[in-house]
């Protein structure tokens, strides 16, 4: 107990060096603070953007041999859905989905856009995460509609009620024209810039030449994104016993065998199409060239299944399956995430090296200024381990004060920067979130952060301490008389 007074009024009674080493310590917690807030914010805005980009956090993609022997994306298996539904109970929403790369006409303007079909009845994640800037999601409902971006709208001049022509192919790779009137605009900030129009899916299908019950993709909304992985696992274990024929995620061909090279829209032997308009953008992850948030483009070249090549030869009716998650769908995004998150390591173990040397250097000139103190002390009683735990109590009593005082300015100030307005289809649209940065740090970030801190100022008090300790009495009343 004498040790913690000892090191109070140690602390105390030299206020200026206390202040100073403190303020050193809550600065270097501030900015390990706003930089861990803002990555965490920042990769749980990549998996919201994602999630609306490709429709969901899990998706079960197929692609079947036609009777020309082309492969084309689509999906005729009638008790799949409810296949999945009873492998992922827990799922918000399970529903068919579809996209197409198309040509958007209104008047003399012209736009590609992705088109993406959306079950209004059971999809829960754009009509829970889009915000609506004019319309109701009562009129979305209705059959040939369309919810567009606010910015694509302005661009083309378009108001509520206005209809416009689509240009895109169908699964079998022919061009079809259709229309659809504007029902709503949602707030393109808000999803990170989002370039995607979204209809009613049984048109959309209809648009694509499906045959009635045909599909392209089923997408499962969960409610935490960290359990996509783990689902898509589940999914393609249930699907495989159930006697589906499935491209494990992480192998890239049935067995592990098949190449990882392209996303097959449709082909015949090799030979490259639009099958369905699921291009290098299909729900099966890989968005390509596709720009999503001003530049921040997903993978082209992930594969979706393997090449041409491997459905060679395959009989007319087969279908293969394959699962893509939030996770694999974050592409380049995720890339430069897991940089960020890199560069994060480096900034807080920078940080921390600057912090220990801080305090190692003050507690060197302490060690000189108290030879004298520490000679009396030893002279009436005093251990080496008391000598040894005053130094580290008073280290540990200003590294904890200085901590709590860095956590306490960065929220304020993580709070300021996310004021800040982004483009969010500039080249950080994709880490965004309506057109802002989000600092979001976790109870346990901020835990680590000074349980670092903490040991840090351990170690770097640990020299000092020692050879504080090991002063003989007589030889430390010497030095100083």
């Amino acid at each position: 107990m004498i040790q913690q007074v000892m090191a109070v009024r140690n602390s105390v009674r030299q206020p200026r060096r206390t202040i100073l080493l403190g303020g050193a310590i809550a600065f270097g917690v501030i900015i390990i603070c706003l930089v861990s807030g803002f990555i965490s914010g920042m990769e749980k805005a990549v998996q919201d953007n994602v999630t609306l980009f490709s429709a969901g956090h899990v998706l079960v993609n197929g692609i079947t041999i036609s009777e020309s022997g082309r492969a084309q994306n689509r999906i005729s298996a009638p008790a799949l859905l409810d296949k999945v539904k009873a492998l992922v109970p827990e799922a918000v929403s399970v529903s068919q989905t579809a996209q197409a790369q198309a040509t958007v006409v209104f008047g003399s303007r012209e736009q590609q856009m992705r088109i993406r079909g959306v079950d209004w009845e059971s999809d829960r994640l754009f009509s829970g995460s889009l915000v609506l800037t004019a319309g109701s999601w009562d009129k979305v409902r209705k059959d040939r509609t369309m919810v567009l971006g606010a910015q694509s709208a302005k661009r083309f001049g378009l108001g509520l009620g206005d209809t416009v022509m689509v240009r895109l192919s169908t699964a079998s790779g022919q061009q079809n024209v259709t229309e659809y009137a504007v029902a709503a605009f949602y707030d393109d900030a808000s999803s990170g810039g989002m370039n995607t129009a979204l209809v009613p899916v049984s048109d959309l299908l209809a648009d694509l030449n499906m045959k009635k019950g045909e599909y392209q993709a089923l997408a499962i909304f969960l409610r935490d994104a960290l359990l996509a992985d783990k689902t898509a696992q589940a999914v393609e274990k249930g699907l495989t016993a159930a006697g589906y024929r499935f491209i494990a995620g992480g192998q890239g061909g049935v067995g592990g065998s098949a190449p990882s090279s392209a996303i097959i829209g449709g082909a015949r032997n090799g030979e490259a199409m639009n099958g369905g308009g699921m291009t290098s953008g299909g729900p099966g992850g890989a968005m390509g060239g596709s720009a999503m948030n001003g530049g921040a483009a997903m993978p082209s070249g992930g594969a979706l299944f393997g090449g041409a090549q491997f459905f060679k030869n395959m009989p007319a009716g087969t279908t293969l399956y394959r699962t893509a998650t939030v996770t694999q769908m974050s592409g380049q995004t995720g890339a430069v995430l897991s940089t960020i998150k890199w560069i994060g390591i480096t900034v807080f173990l920078v940080m921390l090296v600057l912090v220990a040397a801080g305090i190692t250097n003050t507690y060197r000139m302490v060690l000189l200024e108290r030879t004298k103190e520490i000679g009396m002390l030893r002279c009436i009683g005093f251990k080496r381990k008391d000598v040894f735990a005053v130094f580290m109590y008073e280290a540990l009593m200003i590294a904890l004060a200085g901590s709590m005082a860095g956590i306490l300015l960065s929220l304020p100030l993580g709070v300021l920067v996310q004021l800040i307005p982004f483009d969010p289809n500039g080249s950080l649209g994709s880490v965004l979130t309506r057109g802002h940065l989000v600092f979001a740090p976790t109870l346990g970030s901020l835990a680590l952060v000074v349980a670092a801190v903490l040991a840090a100022s351990c170690l770097a008090v640990l020299s000092p301490a020692r050879r504080a300790s090991r002063l003989k009495p007589v030889e430390a009343l010497r030095t100083v008389a």
